[in-house]
């Protein structure tokens, strides 16, 4: 992506930024690709979040007038509640009118938890829904949140081409499918602009990133559209590669195919669940399949198996265990059963807080059986299996910097913070492997070769991006 192109998509939030009240004081570093402007310009703090919201949805609703979303699923509900507690009309599209007393639930739950976030009563919402595409005539922004589905994306981009203005700016929630191919086919593809957001979207003044994809033809409005869409919804959009699974899924899908090979190879689920606990409940990796969906997970894992680009593809039988589970209805939290057995109460529940740590799961006991049909050659230690799940991390994140996909690590590290859900103040996977003890680290990985759980590429990326770090100064660009 061309700086220039990038300048011209930043400079007015950032230009609005600097002469508000709020950034009196506020310095911030600066990344040189997305945010500079003459060398100074610079976003704010994430603890100013809250006051600067309303200044960003401002502009997006003078520019737009009214915002249609599509898809009335977890991630659309939280995008059309955001925008009305801001003030924004929008229009939800939900095709399923049985689905319609559990959405109206959902954005009750969700309009009283930003509320509070907000610090402020949000009076009647200006909040459509209803389940005919043809209420969106009058937006000129659609946000599309269906499920991830190449043809299902495709035929609705193209029954809303015929619906909305001409000069519509439809935006796509994609997490793996390039925005390429999902333009192929439309009459005006030059208006159709990605927007990954990490989950879980909320809270909106925690901060963070998402990422925003777009094709070489897609034009600046469109661009700049996007960029305001993700700051009304509190995130820092980094523009990333038009490439499978953009930068952040090609990381946590690497980390996550990994486990399930862990579990081939004879690592318990207990094990895998146990010694990744240290790191929070979004890193154990079932539980955090379970959070995705494990239809959805298996859909994405394919998708990028099927990539030759992606360094970490591994094997096809490293979804043998999801493809059985999904097979048998077994969806993750929001059917009930996963990898985790969970209480009816929490069923499909979501918390606005992100992870619900008021829910306590259980494994599955079919993972017994499964465990011990394949027995360890070993006593498995917990810190080699943290090892191995996080070595392709690591490869994957040097494919993408040497092969100059994304020409800068501190990128790479900011991106691994907002998809991977990694604590900010520690910093991503660059900042992990500037702090890390190389010998006692060394050590560690070749016991994880020995057991032949990981390749000896990922062995030697990790030494490259050492050894480059060792004399680098990687300053992490965005606000913490």
């Amino acid at each position: 992506m061309a700086t220039q192109d990038s300048r011209e998509v930043f400079r007015p939030l950032l230009t609005q930024w600097r002469h508000s009240s709020l950034s009196a004081g506020r310095r911030c570093p600066s990344h040189g690709q997305f945010v500079a402007e003459n060398g100074g310009a610079s976003w704010p703090q994430f603890d100013t979040w809250p006051k600067w919201l309303s200044l960003f949805s401002g502009e997006l609703a003078r520019e737009v007038g009214r915002v249609g979303v599509v898809g009335g699923g977890w991630m659309g509900a939280v995008i059309a509640a955001q925008y009305a507690a801001l003030g924004v009309p929008v229009t939800l599209v939900e095709s399923n009118a049985c689905n319609f007393s559990l959405l109206q639930e959902h954005v009750r739950i969700l309009l009283a938890h930003l509320s509070r976030e907000l610090g402020r009563t949000i009076g009647t919402p200006p909040l459509q829904i209803t389940a005919d595409l043809e209420s969106l005539a009058d937006c000129n922004l659609v946000v599309e949140a269906i499920t991830e589905s190449l043809g299902r994306k495709r035929n609705l981009f193209k029954v809303l081409e015929t619906v909305v203005p001409s000069d519509c700016t439809l935006i796509t929630g994609t997490s793996a499918i390039p925005i390429r191919l999902l333009s192929e086919g439309l009459t005006r593809p030059e208006q159709l602009v990605g927007v990954h957001f990490f989950h879980p979207l909320l809270p909106i003044t925690r901060g963070g990133y998402a990422e925003v994809i777009w094709g070489d033809g897609t034009r600046l409005q469109s661009r700049r559209l996007a960029v305001l869409h993700a700051a009304c919804l509190g995130r820092i959009a980094i523009p990333v590669p038009d490439q499978p699974g953009f930068v952040a899924n090609r990381l946590l899908f690497a980390y996550l195919q990994r486990s399930l090979r862990l579990m081939a190879w004879g690592v318990s689920a207990r094990e895998l669940e146990e010694a990744t606990s240290f790191l929070g409940p979004w890193w154990q990796p079932l539980r955090r399949l379970d959070e995705i969906g494990l239809d959805t997970a298996l859909r994405v894992g394919k998708y990028l198996l099927a990539e030759r680009g992606w360094q970490s593809a591994g094997s096809s039988s490293d979804w043998d265990l999801l493809i059985s589970w999904v097979g048998r209805g077994r969806l993750g939290r929001k059917s009930g059963e996963g990898f985790y057995l969970y209480p009816s109460s929490q069923m499909g529940r979501r918390e606005c807080g992100g992870f619900p740590q008021s829910c306590t799961p259980s494994l599955h006991p079919e993972l017994e059986l499964y465990d011990r049909r394949r027995k360890p050659r070993c006593q498995v230690q917990p810190v080699w299996v943290v090892a191995a799940l996080l070595l392709p991390v690591i490869a994957e994140s040097y494919s993408l910097w040497s092969r100059r996909v994304i020409p800068e690590l501190a990128v790479i590290d900011a991106l691994s913070v907002g998809g991977l859900l990694l604590p900010p103040e520690t910093g991503g996977f660059v900042s992990w492997l500037k702090a890390w003890d190389v010998q006692v680290v060394r050590e560690t990985f070749s016991r994880v070769v020995e057991l032949g759980w990981c390749t000896k590429e990922e062995i030697e990326a990790w030494e490259h991006l050492r050894g480059f770090l060792e004399v680098a100064h990687c300053e992490h660009p965005f606000p913490r």
